[in-house]
This record gives structure tokens, C-alpha cells and sequence, in this order.
């Protein structure tokens, strides 16, 4: 009976031995968790207060203080409370230049939206170095100077807006193939539209309207299958989509294809190579585009 005794007592000892040993290694994990949750927070904080003070004029941001964790800021969105993920700050006039390295130190961006405001200035080269992004929204500021090459060369992008700026210069030949949505509308852009523009296998929406791009129409347009919308009216391209071929690139190369903008007077002013009658407008092609798109859909139906 002694006996028993001893090793029950003797055994006692491993045992709790093993569960102060499995406390101590979760207490240790959750110290360690909120001790690198504290610790990003603190540098996502501190980079955002740097942004604040970038844009110092902007009221809006005036609500960015130390006193309140950052996933609650206005126009800041978080992953799990924990990491900052968009920075929503579209009208909210913001006034001064996209920051050259501020922003991007942000890792785990995956959407900005600066619409609407007041930045000036170019767009910084850096911004190539927000690795995980997949919006970018500049459309509608006074940004100049030439688009970087390095923007189209960002993997995860999916959206691309800087339409409504003064941006400048011919197009980046070096595409990115993931890009679904690119809006390069009313900018100053001249020079050709670049053949590599057929490496968009994802593309949706291509709008380069009201630029000053020349030269002809490239043939690789026709490989952008499941492009929806298509705008290239008042430029001073050369030579335009004649109706067979609209009608072609709509129903075989680009089923999808519900907006076709091609065709305003100064697009083709002066061009000898006019093909579609000079009454005939974009808002037509789309109607009529739309209204075929419709009766074929029925006949499916049926």
C-alpha cells in the first residue's frame, strides 16, 4: 500500500510538470503576439502620423491622432484590426504631392484612392514598391510629368486609374499582363499605343480617350478577349475600326465588348484613311452595339 503510494506521488510530478510547461509556452505565444501586434501597429502609426504631416493642410486628416488605434482613422481600413490594408482618402482635398516613399512603407497596401484632391507634382517611382497592391486610384488631380514604367510592372496590380491629369509623354512599353481595369483618359499622352497593349489578356476596360496619341490602331487590340469597354475617341490616330471589323472584334475576337469609343471629329481630323462617316458617333456604336447584344442574348434564350 506504501508502495502505491510513492508512485502516485512520484507520478504526480511529471504531470504537472508537463502543464506548467504547456502554459508557460502559450502564455509565451500570446506575449508574442501582442507584442509584435503592439509593435506594427506602433510603426503603421507612425508612418501614417509622417503622411499626416505631409498633407498638413488637409482637415480631413485631423481626426489622425495618437489617441486612437489607426484601423479606426478615417479613410484607413485594417486586415483583422491588426495591419492597415487601404487608405481610402478619394475627395478629401488633400493638397500637396503623392509622397516618395512614405506611403509604400505601408506593406500590406492593397488599395489607395487619392481621387479628387489637389496633388500636384509626378508620380514617384517608389510607388512601384508597394508590392501587395492591387488598386490605384490617382484619377482626377494635377499630376504631370510621364507615367513610370515601373507602374505598369507591378504584379499584383489589378486596377490603374490616372485619368483627369496632366500627365504627359508616350505610354510605358513594358505592360503588365494582370491589369483588368486601365483608365488613361484626358491626360496629355502622345506617341503611338504601344503593340505590348496585347499582353493585357485580363483586361475589361481600356479607356485612352481625349490624349493626343497618333500613329495607326495596333492589330493586337484583337487579342483582349474579354474587354468590355474600349475608348480611344479624340486622339489624332491615323486610321480607324472600320464597321466590319467593329462588328468582328465585338461578336469573335471580343464577345464581351459592350462600349466601343473610336470615332470623334478630332480623332480623325485631317486623316485621309476615315472610314466611318462623319455623323456617325460613339454614343451610335454603343447603342447599336448594345441593342445587337441584346437580340443575340434573346435568340439564345430561345
Amino acid at each position: 500500500m506504501k508502495r502505491s503510494t510513492r508512485e502516485a506521488s512520484i507520478n504526480m510530478f511529471p504531470a504537472s510538470s508537463n502543464h506548467f510547461l504547456l502554459n508557460m509556452q502559450i502564455f509565451f505565444l500570446i506575449s508574442l503576439f501582442f507584442q509584435e501586434t503592439l509593435q506594427f501597429s506602433g510603426t503603421e502609426q507612425s508612418i501614417l502620423l509622417s503622411l499626416k504631416q505631409h498633407w498638413r493642410d488637409s482637415e480631413f486628416l485631423q481626426s489622425w491622432n495618437l489617441n486612437s488605434s489607426v484601423c479606426t482613422w478615417s479613410g484607413v481600413s485594417c486586415l483583422d484590426d491588426r495591419v492597415v490594408t487601404q487608405l481610402n482618402l478619394g475627395e478629401k482635398n488633400i493638397t500637396g504631392t503623392v509622397p516618395s516613399t512614405i506611403i509604400c512603407e505601408l506593406n500590406n497596401l492593397t488599395f489607395i484612392d487619392l481621387s479628387n484632391n489637389n496633388i500636384s507634382g509626378t508620380i514617384p517611382l517608389s510607388m512601384k514598391d508597394c508590392s501587395m497592391l492591387q488598386h490605384l486610384d490617382l484619377s482626377k488631380n494635377s499630376l504631370s510629368g510621364q507615367i513610370p514604367g515601373e507602374l505598369f510592372g507591378m504584379k499584383q496590380l489589378l486596377n490603374l486609374y490616372l485619368n483627369g491629369n496632366m500627365l504627359s509623354g508616350e505610354m510605358p512599353k513594358q505592360i503588365s499582363s494582370q491589369l483588368e481595369n486601365l483608365d488613361l483618359s484626358e491626360n496629355h499622352l502622345n506617341g503611338s499605343i504601344p503593340e505590348d497593349i496585347g499582353n493585357f489578356k485580363n483586361l475589361l476596360k481600356l479607356d485612352l480617350s481625349h490624349n493626343s496619341l497618333s500613329g495607326s490602331i495596333t492589330s493586337k487590340l484583337f487579342q483582349l478577349h474579354d474587354l468590355r469597354h474600349l475608348s480611344l475617341s479624340s486622339n489624332y490616330l491615323s486610321s480607324v475600326i472600320p464597321f466590319f471589323i467593329e462588328f468582328t472584334l465585338s461578336y469573335y475576337f471580343c464577345p464581351h465588348l459592350m462600349i466601343l469609343a473610336a470615332d470623334t471629329q478630332r480623332t480623325f481630323k485631317n486623316s485621309k484613311h476615315s472610314q466611318i462617316p462623319t455623323d456617325t458617333t460613339s454614343t451610335e456604336l454603343h447603342r447599336t452595339i448594345h441593342r445587337e447584344k441584346i437580340y443575340q442574348n434573346k435568340e439564345r434564350e430561345t
